[in-house]
């Protein structure tokens, strides 16, 4: 069963968004393949939040973080942050 689903927005502030989105061939599916992807990649939201401070408290102690060094422990990860042991 189809059914409709709205939402209200600003003509001035939104104007950009809408606009993108009435250029989308298949809007609706557009709009739902958006809000999927951002329902599966929310554990990736807090993964890049989690890098973002591990470098940033790494720089602090002058530790330079290769990119591709997946060598990390959770012991090294509660070490670093001083947690745990």
């Amino acid at each position: 069963m189809k059914k409709v689903k709205g939402f209200s927005y600003d003509t001035e502030k939104d104007k950009d968004v809408i606009e993108h989105i009435e250029k989308q061939p298949h809007q609706a599916n557009y709009i739902i393949e958006l809000i999927r992807k951002d329902m599966n990649n929310k554990n990736d939201k807090i993964e890049e939040l989690v890098k973002k401070y591990v470098k940033e408290i790494l720089k602090n102690k002058n530790i330079e973080l290769k990119e591709n060094n997946n060598r990390v422990s959770k012991d090294d990860v509660m070490d670093l942050l001083s947690i745990g042991k």
